[in-house]
């Protein structure tokens, strides 16, 4: 390598650098309590136990048994090596609990008992963070960071008797600072080490650490003697990772590891190492690094439930978990000490809140947000039992009964939560429901508590809050919910979605909006800010089309940039209508829209806004035989697309042979939305329910998002479709209203009762995608020429929406 390149090499791993940190950093900005958005999926909600646990940082469910393991630490208000607090004075020792979850109707002393902890000679320096269970030896696995030093502590439970006898205590160079634990088996574990430089002896370096994310946190594979004295048989680093939080077995080959200063969670291949253990004559693992889910929060610890899906807790807000754990000392003190605060402090306390987000990841599905909102405070683990429908998210800090009472804050120490689905009913339910049942049990501390509001009013949740869920908290509830609209407005009050669909017709109705009482267009300035755009910064991307061609593909990415905030998933862009028969055509077309293509380094998108990741905008093309052959050199490299226009199997197939991220059936034709009184008389319901099948059962990657829908009741039918992109109009009409038990009943049977025809058992769509003229005569014949009818009569609309929006262009010029 010559050494002039490694000023270049250095100069693109700091931009790099840059762009990641850039993107936490946008937290501080956007997830302020008073700024970032209010997701609740739940049902109800109830508090209990509020006076007798806070600080429950980690817990696991024992399902077979219905029982929840939970360590609370309230000397972590006084002693908290990863936050670095370090409070003179006396510090409280964890306890360790048992909750009874499968028995609501038990009273609450019967519910929560507290575990002995027997033979136990560090008990008063005992600080939890994360601990595994092994049940067929009864054996838990605790880490400590004690101020005598890290340890990971060694105990066999009787849950029967509520005592936990100290057998071990383990401790290692490389266990610098344990934090969270995944058993691989009898007496071998995965152990993560959130810093290289703990707080307790290095502050300035741990801060550093932290905020600048180096991966100096390691994961380490630990075995221990297997004569039941718990020695360090082998430790060994397997992987280095920025902030190393929690960690999790996805299966027997997949680890996830949460990097909380990188906001993601990343994948490993875990596998045998057979060089080194045919060296060392016994078996050695290696940790392979495969990818990351990128979280809208910092995540702290995860979970798998027993559907596969990864429950993911952490922290929207770094200033305010900071400044919420370095008061709690004051805050949840004693009277004298509280009295002692300045004014400030005391207000804080009384007010102050540090924001949660907790959010499920599937490999099928991606992520979906479940919950994010400042109700209460610090989730750090979210776990679920499937089967009963209980669900418990454990928090950081919490508030002591004395300050709750004081403030009236009593609700905020421990917080249930209930919803709905179809397993009481005895059916599978609908792919990509929640699977639950019962409750899910939300708290800083520990949530507990039977199937009832309990004790006083309901806590409130923020915007759009509801006794009873609202119709599109139910919806949300089974499907991923997206918005069919460039009014930010809408996304702002409604949202977080997760993707924001558009094409010409839905930017045209936007952008020729007036101002209330006048002729002045609402976004006049925008449209000319495109102009000049499109004339002035922009113009080297032209590329030989009209400036009224240009200028609307630069409005339409400023739209969906004002959207962008109030989505967590993709923001869509459709190309232009008029190169749907066109495959190189619509290929330019997107590349012009796509930010940091492998040959085009400055793009629109870009140029507009370099926070927004690349891996966030999906290009939405006409599924037509040019535009699928168009998204699959797109994906090919690294574009995500969505086909749209979807009416039949054909189409289907070949979006999933040209691994389109999106396929989008149109429930209705595009002539109800414009022609008053036309009713589509053959709803693309069935095709939909088929196309979904048809993809899970071939493993494809490619998800159904329904669109094109006129009703409520056409929207709530498709509950269970992987996603459904609805119009504001709708989305309105849905939060509106107040779900009912029969609502909530009926969630997801259409999707569960499988799809009415499974044309891939007598058809051969793998051969027939492979042959144009093939598929092109039976894309013709589908449904006696309909299929295609409707699609070129959706390419007339869009293609007329796109010339009124450059008409509307060039007035502003």
């Amino acid at each position: 390598m010559s050494i002039k390149a490694l000023p270049v090499i250095a100069l693109a791993a700091f931009g790099m650098f840059v762009h990641d940190r850039s993107r936490i950093f946008s937290f501080f900005l956007n997830n302020s309590p008073e700024k970032m958005p209010t997701i609740n999926t739940f049902r109800s909600h109830s508090v209990k136990f509020a006076d007798r646990i806070r600080s429950c940082e980690d817990f696991l469910l024992i399902e077979d048994r219905g029982v929840a393991i939970a360590a609370c630490d309230p000397g972590r208000e006084r002693w908290n090596t990863v936050m670095g607090v370090n409070v003179p004075g006396p510090v409280s020792s964890a306890e360790l609990y048992i909750y009874d979850y499968k028995d609501a109707s038990l009273p609450d002393a019967a519910a929560l008992k507290r575990v002995s902890l027997v033979d136990f000679p560090g008990k008063d320096d005992f600080h939890t963070l994360g601990f595994a269970f092994d049940e067929a030896t009864s054996t838990l696995y605790m880490s400590s960071h004690a101020k005598a030093g890290p340890r990971i502590e060694v105990f066999t439970l009787d849950i029967d008797a509520l005592t936990a006898t100290h057998r071990a205590t383990v401790q290692h160079p490389l266990l610098n600072g344990p934090n969270a634990l995944a058993l691989l088996g009898p007496d071998e574990l995965l152990v993560t080490n959130d810093h290289r430089f703990p707080a307790r002896d290095y502050k300035l370096l741990s801060k550093a650490e932290t905020f600048l994310g180096p991966p100096t946190g390691t994961v380490v594979h630990l075995k221990l003697t297997p004569n039941g004295q718990h020695a360090v048989h082998d430790a060994r680093v397997l992987a280095r990772v920025p902030f190393a939080n929690g960690v999790e077995l996805l299966n027997h080959s997949t680890v996830a590891v949460a990097s909380t200063s990188r906001g993601a969670v990343y994948l490993f291949d875990l596998a045998e190492d057979e060089k080194k253990t045919k060296k060392h004559g016994e078996q050695r693992l290696r940790m392979k690094y495969r990818t990351q889910i990128r979280t809208p929060f910092l995540p702290d610890n995860l979970s798998r439930a027993s559907d596969g899906r990864l429950l993911i807790a952490g922290h929207p807000h770094p200033p305010s978990l900071q400044r919420f754990t370095q008061t709690r000392h004051v805050c949840n003190g004693d009277a004298t000490e509280l009295k002692r605060a300045d004014e400030e402090t005391r207000r804080y306390c009384e007010t102050g809140t540090a924001p949660s987000w907790v959010a499920e990841w599937s490999d099928e599905e991606g992520l979906r947000s479940l919950y994010a909102g400042v109700e209460y405070p610090t989730s750090a683990t979210a776990a679920r039992d499937v089967k009963r429908g209980v669900g418990i998210v454990g928090g950081l800090d919490a508030v002591t009964d004395e300050w709750m009472d004081q403030t009236d804050h009593a609700k905020k120490a421990t917080l249930r939560v209930e919803w709905w689905s179809r397993l009481e009913m005895g059916r599978r339910p609908p792919r990509g429901s929640v699977h639950v049942r019962g409750t899910i049990h939300v708290a800083p501390a520990l949530g507990v508590g039977g199937p009832s509001w309990g004790d006083g009013d309901p806590p409130q949740s923020g915007k759009g809050y509801h006794t009873m869920p609202s119709l599109l908290e139910l919806l949300r509830s089974a499907s991923q919910v997206d918005c069919d609209t460039l009014d930010s407005q809408v996304a702002k009050e409604l949202g977080p979605f997760v993707d924001c669909t558009s094409n010409q017709a839905i930017a045209y109705f936007e952008l020729s909006q007036p101002v209330s009482g006048g002729e002045l267009l609402h976004h006049a300035a925008l449209i000319k800010e495109a102009v000049a755009d499109a004339e002035g910064r922009l113009r080297h991307m032209q590329d030989g089309l009209t400036l009224e061609e240009f200028a609307v593909e630069v409005l339409m990415v400023k739209l969906q940039l004002l959207i962008a905030p109030n989505v967590t998933g993709y923001v869509h862009v459709q190309t232009n209508p008029k190169l749907s028969f066109s495959t190189a055509g619509t290929i330019n077309n997107a590349k012009r829209m796509f930010p940091c293509h492998p040959r085009r380094i400055v793009a629109i998108f870009k140029a507009l806004n370099q926070d927004l990741s690349s891996s966030r905008i999906c290009i939405k093309i006409p599924a037509t035989w040019e535009g699928l052959q168009a998204c699959r050199a797109l994906e090919a490299e690294g574009i995500a697309t969505l086909a749209t226009t979807m009416f039949c199997m054909e189409q289907a197939a070949l979006a999933a042979d040209a691994g389109c991220m999106y396929i989008a059936p149109y429930i209705n034709e595009l002539k109800v939305h414009f022609e008053t009184g036309y009713v589509d008389e053959n709803k693309a319901f069935d095709f939909c329910r088929e196309a979904q099948a048809y993809y899970v059962a071939h493993a494809h990657r490619t998800r159904v998002l329904a669109a094109s829908l006129t009703s409520v009741d056409e929207v709530m039918r498709l509950a269970g479709v992987q996603h459904v992109t609805v119009a504001p109009g709708l989305l309105h009409e849905l939060a509106a209203r107040e779900a009912s038990s029969q609502d909530g009943e009926q969630l997801g049977a259409y999707f569960a009762e499988g799809p009415a025809n499974r044309s891939w058992e007598s058809a051969d769509y793998e051969r027939l995608v492979k042959d144009e003229s093939a598929w092109r005569l039976a894309f013709a014949r589908s449904g006696f020429g309909a299929s295609e009818g409707k699609i070129v009569q959706a390419i007339n609309y869009f293609a007329d929406f796109q010339e009124k929006l450059e008409e509307l262009v060039g007035q502003h010029r």
